[in-house]
């Protein structure tokens, strides 16, 4: 069974192109390029939670474009405040789970938003939570960790840009990076990352996991529902 969003992924349109979702290459100062992709995530999350859903148009998205396209220079302004305000990016280490997970709920705090987030979910409900965060309309932000133990191995995770890896190479590939998923089939992912999308095969990501990281750096945000006040 397939899962997706409801909606289309939202698009970030400057210097001649238009990304899926968006790009921390794209971003500013010179270590958000670099490390940013969890405050992008969480941006993303944000951003399509204020288009699609009921009460959630507030805060730094309060005036997001019904439409889900947006210029670059609106959302490096949003991407700013968010990094400046809640989710700190520190060079050469980025932004951690627990991190991630404690500005998003002080933003949802701030805004009086009913989610609550937390790092992480045990290895054998990670696909099902997935599939229901998919299935409750919301972009899930995941990891693809760093090498563990042997922190100073380089070993990646391929990316594909069709769902059918036997017929193509790998497009990209990359480790210590957070994505935000957008489908799920039993054996891929449908992912934004970079501004592009891309498919991540699960067999592949589960090896990566017991090769060469682990269930704790590469995980998932899961996202709960709250009673407003909470």
């Amino acid at each position: 069974m397939r899962y997706e969003l409801r909606h289309p992924f939202m698009e970030v349109e400057g210097d001649g192109q238009t990304t899926y979702g968006g790009s921390q290459r794209r971003g500013r100062p010179e270590h958000m390029r670099r490390w940013g992709c969890g405050v992008i995530g969480a941006a993303d999350f944000l951003f399509y939670m204020s288009l699609y859903h009921r009460g959630y148009k507030v805060g730094l998205f309060a005036d997001a474009p019904a439409d889900g396209h947006v210029t670059l220079d609106w959302y490096n302004d949003r991407i700013d405040r968010l990094r400046r305000g809640y989710l700190p990016v520190l060079p050469h280490h980025g932004i951690n789970g627990l991190g991630l997970a404690m500005g998003l709920n002080a933003y949802f705090r701030k805004y009086d938003l009913p989610l609550r987030a937390r790092w992480g979910v045990l290895p054998k409900n990670f696909w099902q939570e997935i599939d229901h965060q998919l299935q409750m309309d919301r972009p899930v932000i995941i990891s693809v960790g760093n090498n563990f133990p042997k922190v100073w191995e380089k070993n990646k995770l391929n990316f594909y840009s069709d769902p059918d890896y036997t017929i193509g190479k790998p497009i990209a590939r990359t480790m210590a990076h957070y994505v935000t998923v957008t489908g799920s089939d039993p054996e891929w992912l449908r992912i934004s990352s970079w501004g592009k999308q891309y498919y991540i095969n699960k067999a592949e990501y589960c090896a990566f996991i017991d090769q060469y990281s682990s269930h704790v750096l590469s995980n998932m945000l899961y996202i709960r529902e709250v009673q407003k006040g909470e």
